[in-house]
C-alpha cells in the first residue's frame, strides 16, 4: 500500500489514495464509512472491525477482541497488546520437557523447525515450576506490574496484578496455563485453531 515518491507518501489500493494522501489527522474518515487509524489502541477502542496491515499486506480482519484473543500471524500476536505478546521460537529452547513443564504439554511435536509459541504477559505466572528466567526489569505501574524477564538472550513480559516485589537479577520460574499458548509455523502462521 505505501510507496515513496521523494519525500512522500503515495497509497495504492481501492481508491482510496487521495483521501489517505490528503490527511493530516491520526484519523481519517474514509468514503467506505471506515477510519484510517494508525494508533493501536484508537482502533481496539474505537472499531468494530480492524483491518491489520503489515507491509501493505493484510494480516488480519477481525474484530478487535479477536486480534487479541485469536491472532491469525505472530504478527498480529505480537503487534496488538502492551505490552506485546511473548513469541517463543521453539529453536532456543534447549529441552522441550523444561517448555512442556512450564506450560503443559506442547501442540508441536519434537524436529518443527522455525516455529514458535504465543503467551500473552498476563497468562505468565511466576514462581511455578516452568521455565528459568532472570527478572531484567520491574515496571511498576499502579494496579499492575509488568515484569521484563529474560530466558537466555529471549526476553519475555509478565504482568501482575498491584505490585510486584521483584527487583532485577532474581531468579524466577515460568510457567503458563496450557489453553494460553498460541501455536505459529515457520511462516508465523497461526496452527491448531
Amino acid at each position: 500500500i505505501l510507496h515513496y515518491a521523494e519525500d512522500k507518501p503515495i497509497f495504492d489500493i481501492y481508491s482510496i489514495e487521495d483521501e489517505i494522501a490528503k490527511a493530516l489527522e491520526r484519523r481519517v474518515l474514509l468514503n467506505s464509512g471506515g477510519h484510517l487509524i494508525i494508533d493501536q489502541t484508537e482502533a481496539m477502542t474505537m472499531a468494530d472491525q480492524v483491518v491489520l496491515l503489515q507491509s501493505g499486506r493484510v494480516e488480519q480482519i477481525a474484530p478487535p477482541h479477536e486480534l487479541y484473543e485469536h491472532p491469525a500471524t505472530a504478527f498480529s500476536a505480537h503487534f496488538i497488546g502492551s505490552p506485546p505478546m511473548n513469541i517463543v521460537p521453539l529453536d532456543l529452547i534447549d529441552y522441550r520437557t523444561v517448555l512442556s513443564a512450564a506450560g503443559g504439554r506442547l501442540p508441536v511435536a519434537d524436529g518443527t523447525a522455525g516455529w514458535s509459541i504465543g503467551i500473552r504477559p498476563e497468562e505468565i505466572k511466576l514462581d511455578q515450576p516452568g521455565l528459568p528466567s532472570k527478572v531484567a526489569a520491574v515496571d511498576f505501574l499502579g494496579a499492575e506490574t509488568v515484569i521484563r524477564l529474560m530466558y537466555g538472550e529471549q526476553t519475555l513480559f509478565a504482568r501482575a496484578n498491584g505490585r510486584a516485589v521483584l527487583a532485577p537479577g532474581d531468579e524466577v520460574m515460568i510457567s503458563w496455563p496450557p489453553d494460553a499458548v498460541h501455536v505459529f509455523d515457520e511462516n508465523g502462521l497461526r496452527q491448531g485453531g
